[in-house]
């Protein structure tokens, strides 16, 4: 991505109501589906792949010692504007994590990163590689091709999935899928409805202007909200539409060894 979109996200921060929205699922699948967490708060060992300025960094920091990874040296450098360790800090690629010994982490994150691989199934690989048996690892990604903009070019993203895609890639490198939902349901309709307007209008791909819409402190209560009830939705039982898809994976404790089952 381009510097200043790592800028814009660092300058969002937590006021912006999408991250604060995700940050909430991730605690939530964090509660639900690792419940031995729980008693462990500040022992789990953490890695955030494709940590870009920092914000899930400062979030997972409740549960443990944790590590951020990006391919880009400039969103290295904003994490350690905002106080990041350099020793919690690693420059280098999803699809080989060389820096990183096989089951090393309780947890392993990827929100907002799949999409902008070229080999995405290396990356869940890597993961399941440096998780512990029985570690969690959560997901998330933008969904649904018919939403596909020039924000999309513009953040670097190769596609957008569904989540039968998304359940099936994490099934296929052998981790047991508890949950996969979309999600950011509440305005899947209204965006889709925006892109296919603009369609009408001649844009082959719609012009989205804005990376990180941020509107007033009411109104970003709101939203922030309505993605908290929509998480309780999710684990419920999940939501059939949105413009995310997520993903609370688990590596089997029956592999104790790296011999992944292959299909």
């Amino acid at each position: 991505m381009e510097k200043k979109i790592y800028e814009a996200l660092a300058k969002a921060g937590d006021r912006y109501w999408w991250n604060r929205g995700r940050q909430y699922l991730v605690d939530c699948f964090i509660r639900a589906y690792a419940p031995s967490a729980l008693g462990r708060q500040k022992q789990l060992k953490i890695l955030d792949i494709g940590c870009a300025a920092g914000g899930t960094l400062f979030s997972l920091a409740k549960w443990g010692d944790v590590w951020g990874l990006d391919i880009s040296a400039e969103a290295i450098a904003l994490c350690r504007t905002w106080g990041i360790a350099q020793d919690r800090l690693v420059q280098g690629d999803a699809e080989q994590m060389t820096e990183f010994e096989d089951k090393t982490f309780d947890l392993v994150t990827a929100v907002e990163i799949l999409e902008h691989l070229e080999h995405p199934e290396r990356a869940l690989r890597e993961a399941w590689r440096i998780l512990k048996p029985g570690g969690l690892f959560i997901i998330s990604v933008p969904a649904d091709m018919r939403l596909w903009s020039d924000r999309d070019r513009r953040l670097a993203h190769r596609t957008r999935y569904t989540v039968q895609e998304l359940r099936g890639h994490v099934r296929q490198e052998g981790f047991i899928v508890l949950k996969a939902s979309c999600a950011n349901a509440f305005y899947y309709w209204p965006y889709r409805f925006m892109l296919w307007t603009r369609r009408l209008k001649g844009e082959r791909v719609p012009i989205i202007k804005t990376d990180t819409y941020t509107p007033g402190a009411w109104l970003s209560a709101l939203f922030t909200t309505i993605l908290r009830l929509e998480t309780w939705l999710i684990l419920l039982g999940g939501l059939p539409w949105g413009v995310s898809a997520v993903c609370a994976a688990r590596k089997p404790n029956a592999y104790q060894n790296d011999d992944r089952p292959h299909y």
